[in-house]
């Protein structure tokens, strides 16, 4: 039994989605980019879009590029987790940067840059001039510097040795490329420590970053820790956005169905489906609800673990679209599994359609849809796919659709 997994690809012989052609313009942009001021690259995209592949095929890119080039650009990927406060934000992404800097090849990049980086980064971590800082910690860090006087401002002078990192930063010539990724995976309050971080503390000629992170997520977050326009922060911290392609629907399709069928065909060639039936759960069930290769993943994994225990005795249509809204679209799922009189019929359902005031099932149903959230007539449509009988209370009634089913 084998799993399609959800890790990110690093070459472009792994693209399924047709991003290799953009990861490596991305790639070639970022290599030749010759300004000596740093650079804030924006990277968007949904969730599941493929983000990190194309970071990673952009960065082998990068490499190759950059084969034969003596001084070729140093790349670390930092990742913001688990950390306690801004304060120690900051101090992870200097240590972080300083183990980068160590195992470079360049003896006279390491012992310069190196050692100025060391330098601002102690000073700025004895200060911890950072915005939020407790108004107690600046009342004794005052008290302190009242008692040491010159000594404590000539070992802490956070300017000259920023100027310092920043004089050795461009004597060294050597592009520096952070890539912070998932920045969307943050909570609020950490997606707003990690943009200060670049804001703030980071800004140094010859390091470009690349920020990659689903823009409405981001933009939300930033709203809501800052009180101001989200768009317009991202605005002044990002100066080349990104969009990443949108997606293909036909591919992506083409993709779900290699999947599937490797699925079937590994498990029986007796597998006997109404062509079709497939047809229209397809549309009407699965094509709205799939929209990455993530989706797609985990609707044939998922799909793959049911149907190999009951392929036997359950329909393959059935089974397909009953699996994409479970994964996909899990309320609708809960509410067909809840209401099952309402979908298979039933005596009860049948005998108050006959006899009593029958009900505008249509409008009922869009109503109880509406009020969990659940596109109504996407529902409306999926569900008279699949259950004949709560299509002839909704008057979706097609004979071509009839197709005995179970939730």
């Amino acid at each position: 039994m084998n799993y399609s997994t959800d890790r990110p690809i690093d070459r472009e012989e792994q693209d399924l989605l047709g991003r290799s052609f953009f990861s490596k313009q991305l790639g070639k942009a970022i290599y030749e980019y010759n300004g000596k001021d740093g650079l804030v690259i924006g990277l968007f995209g949904k969730w599941g879009t493929g983000k990190t592949s194309v970071i990673n095929m952009a960065i082998n890119e990068i490499n190759k590029l950059a084969e034969n080039d003596k001084n070729k650009p140093m790349i670390m990927k930092f990742a913001p987790w688990n950390y306690s406060d801004k304060n120690n934000l900051i101090s992870l992404f200097f240590q972080s940067l300083k183990n980068k800097i160590e195992v470079q090849n360049n003896k006279e990049f390491k012992k310069k840059v190196g050692k100025a980086l060391s330098d601002y980064s102690g000073a700025f971590d004895t200060l911890l001039l950072v915005p939020g800082v407790s108004s107690g910690f600046i009342e004794s860090l005052k008290s302190l510097a009242r008692v040491l006087g010159d000594n404590l401002r000539e070992k802490v002078d956070l300017d000259r040795t920023k100027d310092i990192l920043e004089k050795a930063l461009i004597k060294a010539n050597k592009k520096i490329i952070i890539v912070i990724d998932d920045i969307d995976r943050l909570t609020n309050s950490q997606i707003r420590d990690v943009f200060q971080l670049v804001k703030q503390v980071a800004d140094f000629p010859n390091v470009i970053y690349v920020l990659a992170m689903d823009r409405e997520v981001v933009r939300s977050a930033l709203t809501e820790v800052h009180n101001i326009d989200g768009n317009e922060y991202l605005e002044k911290i990002i100066q080349i956005p990104f969009e990443l392609p949108e997606l293909r629907k036909s591919r992506l399709h083409d993709i779900f169905f290699i999947k599937l069928e490797q699925i079937v065909n590994d498990l029986s060639d007796k597998v006997v489906w109404d062509k079709s039936y497939w047809s229209n759960v397809f549309r009407n069930c699965i094509e709205p609800y799939i929209n990455t290769l993530r989706d797609v993943n985990r609707v044939t994994n998922t799909f793959q673990f049911r149907y190999e225990m009951l392929y036997q005795e359950t329909s393959f249509e059935d089974m397909v679209g009953i699996t994409a809204l479970e994964v996909l679209e899990p309320e609708l799922y809960k509410w067909i599994c809840n209401n099952k009189d309402a979908v298979w019929g039933g005596d009860m359902h049948e005998l108050l359609s006959n006899f009593g005031n029958k009900p505008d099932y249509r409008k009922l149903y869009h109503d109880q849809f509406e009020r969990l959230g659940i596109d109504p007539d996407l529902a409306i449509s999926c569900v008279s796919t699949m259950f004949p009988a709560f299509a002839k209370d909704v008057n979706g009634y097609n004979l071509s659709l009839i197709h005995i089913s179970e939730p």
